[in-house]
């Protein structure tokens, strides 16, 4: 116990300490748990995050290279730099009162006037893995509608651009969570506005229940995603084996997983 203390610290372990906390009529305490529990959940949360980093990163590189491919196919290898394919500036009030202006054309020229010191014109395969995850997707939902935003999100499985700008926003808010080492299992995202019906002939989810909010959804949705991109990041062996060893501890309820989610067709280990 020292030791893993020495390591992680005790405000790292708070989230898992109070998982395992609950109140009854005789007041506060712990359920049956042993310090070896907290410390397997605290586990099983890293290589929680390892897995979903490593398919959420499959993911992102087939996004950028489509997004690249279908832009650069229709308006050339400079599109980026034509003002009538983006959406409109809009003003969005701050917090402080304050107004501000957003533009995906705007921010993109003015990243690559900072990025790049010599002033000039550069294609987008050139500047696509310097800016980050937001700023694409970004780029993207500020698209005006033309046929090549569509052509993005059916690459990637999903034939309505409203439904795949909610994939991909969920897929989003997945990895700006995870990228600080928060503990997964205990969050509760938000609603999904367009949830996915109707599938390009890929697995997809059979039952109802599923919470939209939950991270069973957005594992849904990475491995449905993996499958469309042909990946050989086989998503399902992985987290079965993950969930076996950690089974005594691991919240699967609280994780948004329905009782039968094994025997949903993704989920089935080929």
């Amino acid at each position: 116990m020292e030791q893993q203390l020495k390591e992680v610290g005790s405000t790292a372990l708070m989230d898992y300490f109070l998982h395992f906390w609950q109140t009854d009529e005789e007041g506060k305490h712990l359920k049956s748990a042993s310090w070896k529990d907290i410390c397997q959940l605290f586990e099983f949360n890293e290589k929680f995050i390892g897995l979903l980093k490593t398919a959420g990163d499959r993911v992102e590189m087939a996004f950028r290279e489509q997004v690249a491919y279908q832009m650069e196919q229709a308006f050339g290898s400079y599109w980026h730099y034509d003002e009538n394919l983006f959406k409109a500036p809009c003003e969005k009030n701050l917090q402080d009162g304050r107004k501000a202006t957003h533009s995906a054309y705007l921010e993109i020229q003015k990243f690559t006037g900072v990025y790049f010191k010599q002033q000039g014109e550069y294609p987008f395969r050139y500047i696509m893995f310097k800016i980050n995850f937001r700023q694409m997707f970004h780029m993207y939902t500020c698209l005006r509608p033309c046929p090549a935003k569509e052509r993005i999100a059916e690459a990637l499985g999903i034939p309505h651009v409203a439904t795949f700008e909610s994939s991909m926003y969920a897929i989003e808010e997945l990895r700006n969570f995870y990228s600080h080492l928060n503990p997964m299992w205990a969050k509760r995202y938000k609603e999904i506005r367009y949830c996915l019906r109707y599938p390009l002939y890929y697995d997809w989810l059979k039952s109802p229940a599923v919470r939209s909010n939950s991270i069973y959804y957005r594992l849904c949705l990475l491995n449905y995603i993996l499958q469309r991109i042909g990946s050989d990041y086989e998503l399902s062996p992985l987290l079965h084996k993950l969930l076996k060893k950690y089974k005594k501890v691991v919240p699967l309820p609280e994780m948004g997983f329905t009782e039968d989610w094994e025997e949903e067709s993704m989920w089935k280990c080929k």
